[in-house]
């Protein structure tokens, strides 16, 4: 782990971006619904590789364990590069649960039963 904690806990109450990468590669996996990782992860895997500070978490746009296959992109990366991850996605990919009522709030997902 690099970086100093007080360094890392001020980006993290603060909500201050500390570093910030990315990458353009060629598209070599077509696009096919629940396979996002094949077609996005070898980019934020380079983009993560590139990072001078190695984050302690990462949220990831697009699912993790509420995948039809129970690893989405998010579970995909976390495994790549052995760090926790987190899913947030825009819509529910399996199961079911309640809508949250407000922003912050949360619920539950229930796949069979």
């Amino acid at each position: 782990m690099t970086g100093s904690f007080q360094d890392r806990a001020h980006g993290f109450w603060s909500l201050e971006i500390i570093e910030r990468t990315f990458s353009i590669q060629p598209i070599r996996f077509p696009y096919i619904p629940t396979f996002l990782s094949f077609r996005e992860g070898p980019a934020i895997v380079n983009a993560f590789e590139k990072l001078k500070i190695r984050p302690d978490i990462l949220l990831i746009d697009g699912a993790g364990i509420n995948h039809p296959r129970c690893a989405g992109i998010a579970t995909h990366i976390g495994v790549a590069l052995d760090i926790p991850t987190i899913g947030i996605t825009k819509k529910i990919l399996c199961g079911e649960g309640a809508q949250p009522a407000n922003v912050g709030d949360s619920s539950s997902l229930v796949l069979h039963g």
